[in-house]
């Protein structure tokens, strides 16, 4: 399967956001006091007040987020700005204006499956599994063989109770995608039903 750059974009993109809101939200997490005791040497010397820590980071992850709003703000047809702002306030935990967000994009193209796969996402986390259920069928409509929308149907398959069901979405996958790295998760996600305090 051949992945689009913009997929390509938006996953390191939202991996970096996930570590800025992973660090900003651990208070205190020992980077004060590690770099306190850096090392004075010819690497290290200077690098005092200039390292990363929670503010700073924090900072920047407003910012981001400021600058995503004010894009959005300035033209919101436009469906990539809103995409970006939309995908910061999923990670700022503010889904209902994200949820918000996607639809609109939804509503310009209803066959955007990353607007409809952020919203599984979302509806997911907040415990709608009922919602999160139809927004990947809508993918899967779009798409029959969408990898990450048919493992999430088995992620919502389990999450309703029907393991067997689960299960046998996960081994359709490790049949029609060998030796893919979804393949490898649907696997993984098998054995954790064979051993569920793993």
């Amino acid at each position: 399967m051949k992945v689009k750059p913009l997929y390509i974009y938006l996953a390191v993109f939202v991996v970096f956001i996930i570590g800025v809101v992973i660090f900003s939200s651990n208070s205190n997490n020992g980077l004060t006091s590690m770099h306190g005791n850096m090392p004075d040497d010819d690497i290290h010397r200077g690098m005092e007040g200039n390292s990363p820590n929670n503010s700073n980071l924090l900072e920047s992850a407003k910012k981001q987020l400021e600058d995503a709003k004010n894009d959005y703000e300035k033209n919101p047809n436009d469906t990539l700005k809103t995409r970006i702002y939309a995908d910061l306030l999923t990670m700022a935990h503010q889904p209902e204006k994200a949820a918000e967000l996607y639809n609109k994009i939804l509503q310009v193209d209803p066959k955007r499956i990353d607007a409809l796969l952020q919203l599984t996402f979302i509806y997911f986390n907040e415990g709608d599994v009922e919602k999160a259920d139809d927004y990947t069928q809508r993918i899967l409509k779009i798409e029959n063989n969408h990898e990450l929308a048919l493992y999430n149907s088995g992620v919502i398959q389990h999450a309703k109770g029907d393991l067997e069901n689960a299960k046998r979405i996960w081994e359709s996958i490790i049949k029609k995608f060998p030796n893919s790295t979804i393949a490898h998760i649907a696997e993984q996600s098998i054995q954790g039903l064979s051993n569920p305090n793993h």
